[in-house]
């Protein structure tokens, strides 16, 4: 039992110091590679006229976002919540086109109720990261030289 503690906190301490030697380059690089991918993902789904395609893009953009090798902590909560929401969408998806009883409606619209929500939350955290990554740092003013 008490090796088991000790590779554990082994592990524990492992992970730890590794999250801390992410750099704010490397974490703006991270943001930028989401970023370049949901600009594609949006437009993919812009430029789609045909219905039957709209599940395989949403698989084809969970995938990427899934293979994306990311260490920065708060773009890694990022990109799960995108995963996540897009699985979600794939769901609901394949549910709307199952809709025959009215528990069916409820849960339809439930699921659908809670991806908005859930899509609320990613654009809050979309928007601390914008912050984070892409504003620029002001320069000095006169007053603090």
């Amino acid at each position: 039992m008490n090796n088991l503690i000790k590779l554990a906190l082994v592990a524990l301490f492992t992970f730890s110091v590794t999250a801390c030697n992410v750099t704010k380059e490397q974490s703006k690089a991270e943001f930028t590679k989401i970023q370049q991918l949901d600009n594609e993902f949006v437009a993919t789904v812009n430029s789609n006229t045909d219905r039957s395609k709209f599940i395989p893009i949403l698989k084809a953009a969970e995938q990427k976002y899934s293979a994306l090798n990311i260490k920065s902590s708060d773009i890694k909560a990022f990109r799960d919540k995108s995963v996540a929401i897009l699985k979600d969408t794939v769901s609901l998806a394949e549910l709307s086109g199952n809709i025959k009883t009215e528990e069916d409606k409820k849960a339809f619209l439930a699921k659908r109720e809670s991806l908005v929500k859930q899509g609320n939350e990613l654009k809050v955290m979309k928007a601390e990261l914008v912050k984070k990554y892409t504003a620029e740092e002001a320069p000095a003013t006169a007053a603090e030289k």
